[in-house]
Parts: C-alpha cells; structure tokens; sequence
C-alpha cells in the first residue's frame, strides 16, 4: 500500500513479527551450502527503525527478534 502522498510509489510493510522472521530464516539456512565457509545470511539492520528494519529489543516485543535469530542458528 502506498505511504502517502509525498512518496506514492513507496511501499508499506506490515505484519513482521519474531515468528515470522525465525522462520523466513529457517528457510533461508535450509537452503545454504552445506561447505560451513560458504553459509552466510546478511541481516538488513540493527536498527534501522524509520525503515522497519530493527532487531534490538523494543518495547513491543522486548528481545523478539534476537531471540528468534538465536533459535533459527541454533
């Protein structure tokens, strides 16, 4: 969905949560080389929050996201 009028062809994110980011992770290693020099994800941010892009604890969902990280390496 557009974001306004000042930047009509910019699109709208919604609905990330921990869950929904462990398991696009999931996914994501399942489909990694099996040689461990060459299994590497990039994660977008930190903290990027005028983005959307964050994994430092909040106040929403407190430590979330890491946790979720943590699970999906693990």
């Amino acid at each position: 969905m557009p974001c306004g009028e000042e930047y009509p062809e910019t699109l709208e994110m919604s609905g990330s949560s921990p869950a929904k980011f462990q398991a696009v992770l999931e996914q994501t290693k399942a489909l990694l080389p099996t040689d461990p020099a060459k299994r590497v994800i990039f994660i977008n941010a930190w903290n990027e929050w005028t983005e959307g892009a964050r994994l430092e604890p909040d106040v929403e969902v407190g430590f979330g996201y890491l946790d979720a990280l943590k699970n999906a390496v693990n």
